[in-house]
């Protein structure tokens, strides 16, 4: 997170996302979620690309992440950035409501 925000190092974004995978490799959930925003917004020195963002969500989300929840929800809700998703929908909505206790 310091080289991506410049905080008491030079801001660096190749080497903010080298440490942001292999955190999220090593199983760091909010590394996960911030690479799936970095993916799905594209720039700081990464090619927009909604198919990485997908699945650095889908694994935060299957590793609790209910924020990566919600996101994939609105993703196969909307069809936006991809065509819309009612089945993997129902199975988001479903997990993220098992996650945030309610039944």
């Amino acid at each position: 997170m310091m080289y991506y925000k410049g905080t008491g190092v030079k801001e660096d974004y190749t080497l903010a996302l080298q440490w942001y995978t292999k955190a999220a490799e090593k199983g760091h959930i909010d590394a996960m979620s911030t690479l799936a925003q970095i993916y799905r917004s594209g720039g700081y020195g990464v090619t927009k690309n909604i198919d990485k963002a997908i699945e650095w969500y889908e694994t935060a989300g299957d590793s609790g992440d209910t924020y990566a929840m919600l996101q994939l929800c609105f993703i196969f809700d909307e069809g936006i950035e991809v065509p819309k998703n009612p089945k993997k929908l129902e199975e988001w909505k479903e997990k993220l409501k098992n996650a945030s206790g309610n039944k």
